[in-house]
């Protein structure tokens, strides 16, 4: 159901972008036509923008660019024997040690590498004195560049940062163009597979009617012991079972839960006549009736206890007892009945640290267990007699779990 309402909100909505009149489709059409032919006028998506820019910045600096070689070629070498270059100074060096390499190794070895060095140099000064000879302006090539570099920057301001972004629009821009063109094909078969999905979505809604009537009164029935159970002896659950307006993902069913609580009432939604106790026990009874049936390993009950005391308080921990036989139960709780009934217990406090307020947690055993739950008796001042309550409720519940 919910696939099929999904697939009919797709096609409705790719429906509504086709309901245009032909003068709204030639607009459009006219209009995409002339962003796909303003992006593949510059052929974007094969430029190469890191060279683009390499090369616009080596044109716009040609003459920067000559005068640094020039000053580079004549500190490696000149025609004016007064100007120490560095050929000249690596000659010279060499020169020094010229009439020892016959004789001491390591003066060759030192000599060799200098005349290396030499010869390396003078290939650096050929190869710079013919690329600056070649190195010329293209005033036509730099007007070209900065034409493309205008409109590349006005693209991106149209329709994206960088050349995915572009590339993306551009697609979804064919995309659209080629609906466009087969627009009444489209509708008509968009129209067509609306029905056949209508079709089907009544159809599998007329069958999740029918499994709730099945399962409702089964549902009533377990709720309706339960919440007896839990202490509201007159109270009555019933589910209200409503045709809507129209089918949405969960069909045609408008439901609502209904509960009475004391004799003479109305049943009434249960959100708004339920109290915050009679509210806790009646999704105790929910979640007990469907544990059976979800997947849940872990429950947390915050305070399921509000609003409830004495033997209710100790049904309701019952309850929470036999459901902590087929899954972990976590439950928050400030009654002793309650309390009593775990396996193990966490203290959870509070205390002011400068600024701060810190909460801890410590788990607790044997003393200190029992001072809690007499705590949770007695409030403040704990005596030996809430001190022997502690001991006989923490009896009772051990009795209760061996049971």
């Amino acid at each position: 159901m919910k696939t099929l309402y999904k697939k009919k909100s797709d096609y409705i909505r790719r429906f509504e972008n086709l309901d245009l009149s032909d003068e709204e489709i030639s607009r459009e059409r006219d209009l995409l036509n002339y962003q796909i032919d303003e992006i593949d006028s510059i052929d974007l998506f094969n430029i190469d923008e890191e060279e683009l820019e390499a090369e616009y910045k080596k044109l716009s600096n040609v003459s920067n660019l000559k005068e640094a070689y020039y000053q580079m070629i004549n500190l490696i070498d000149s025609d004016d024997y007064q100007i120490p270059t560095l050929s000249k100074i690596i000659g010279e060096t060499a020169s020094f040690i010229d009439d020892f390499i016959d004789m001491d190794p390591k003066s060759s070895d030192i000599y060799n590498r200098l005349m290396s060095i030499s010869d390396e140099i003078n290939d650096i000064y050929a190869e710079a004195d013919s690329y600056v000879d070649n190195l010329s302006s293209d005033p036509e090539r730099l007007e070209v560049l900065e034409d493309l570099n205008r409109k590349i920057f006005d693209i991106k301001r149209k329709y994206g940062n960088n050349i995915e972004e572009i590339k993306s629009y551009y697609d979804s821009m064919q995309s659209r163009l080629d609906e466009l063109d087969q627009v009444d094909d489209l509708k008509n078969n968009l129209t067509s597979i609306l029905n056949k999905i209508d079709e089907k979505m009544q159809k599998r809604a007329t069958e999740i009617h029918n499994i709730r009537l099945r399962k409702i009164s089964e549902l009533e029935k377990s709720i309706n012991e339960k919440i007896v159970e839990l202490n509201i002896k007159n109270g009555k659950f019933k589910v209200d079972l409503r045709k809507k307006e129209n089918i949405d993902r969960t069909g045609y069913d408008d439901i609502d839960f209904l509960i009475r609580t004391n004799k003479g009432e109305k049943l009434s939604s249960l959100t708004k006549t339920a109290s915050g106790g009679e509210i806790s026990r009646i999704m105790l009874a929910f979640k007990e009736v469907f544990a059976s049936f979800d997947d849940i390993g872990t429950m947390i009950f915050d305070e399921i206890d509000t609003g409830i005391s004495g033997r209710t308080a100790q049904i309701v921990g019952e309850k929470i007892h036999d459901l902590s036989k087929s899954r972990q139960i976590i439950s928050i709780s400030h009654l002793p009945q309650i309390a009593s009934l775990a396996n193990n217990h966490i203290l959870i406090s509070k205390e002011d640290q400068g600024k701060f307020t810190i909460s801890s947690s410590k788990t607790i055993e044997g003393d200190e267990r029992v001072y809690e739950i007499a705590r949770l008796i007695g409030g403040v001042d704990i005596t030996d007699t809430t001190i022997k309550s502690a001991k006989e409720i923490l009896e009772m519940a051990e009795d209760l779990r061996n049971e």
